[in-house]
């Protein structure tokens, strides 16, 4: 269970009474589940320009990555997508054997305030060797500074969440830009399953 929370005015007298219900059983199911991160790294690496009525930041997982991790097909049952207030659109391509078959995920018209994980009915599988690529379109006409990528609600994010069976040895597969570029895609490095397996940098979040 993970809860954010955005209070900019340091208000005192805000009571929060979010909670869930846990249900558990003694027969267990066929599958374990599991979930896998997928897209940029959160990091100010990430730098969106302001007033842009539109622009794309990609996060890719390479063929190495799901290759080396996915012993198996995995089929996922639900995926949601992150950014935050200036992401207008995100989408996630599946690559296999360099050809784009589809998506995993696809929302035209994300809004921050209503966000909520999309079961797929049948599951998309995805296989060994598959690359899979995130995109985010993102839109500061409405801003003056760069917007950089970070925790904060006023910071952003790339992320794809995918909700899949059967458990594997793959829970991110993450990347991130030099900064030094952050106008061409030159990337710095990879982290696949917390292990950086391109550039030079590891990085832990």
């Amino acid at each position: 269970l993970e809860i954010h929370y955005n209070n900019p005015d340091l208000d005192s007298d805000v009571v929060d009474d979010s909670g869930f219900t846990f249900h558990y059983t003694n027969h267990l199911r066929t599958h374990d589940v599991a979930s896998i991160s997928l897209g940029q790294i959160v990091s100010d690496h990430m730098l969106i320009p302001p007033r842009a009525s539109g622009f794309l930041v990609q996060g890719l997982c390479p063929k190495d990555c799901t290759e080396g991790y996915l012993k198996e097909d995995i089929n996922v049952f639900a995926s949601l997508v992150h950014s935050h207030l200036v992401g207008v659109s995100m989408w996630t391509q599946i690559i296999r054997d360099g050809v784009d078959i589809g998506y995993v995920d696809k929302n035209l018209n994300y809004d921050f305030e209503y966000q909520e994980a999309l079961y797929k009915d049948p599951p998309v599988v995805i296989k060994p060797g598959d690359e899979l690529i995130v995109n985010c379109l993102y839109r500061t006409t409405d801003r003056d500074n760069f917007t950089v990528g970070g925790l904060s609600t006023r910071d952003e994010m790339c992320e794809n969440y995918l909700y899949y069976y059967p458990k594997q040895e793959l829970d991110n597969c993450l990347m991130t830009y030099d900064r030094t570029a952050a106008f061409e895609p030159a990337l710095e490095s990879f982290r696949c399953h917390d292990v950086d397996v391109k550039g030079s940098n590891t990085w832990k979040e």
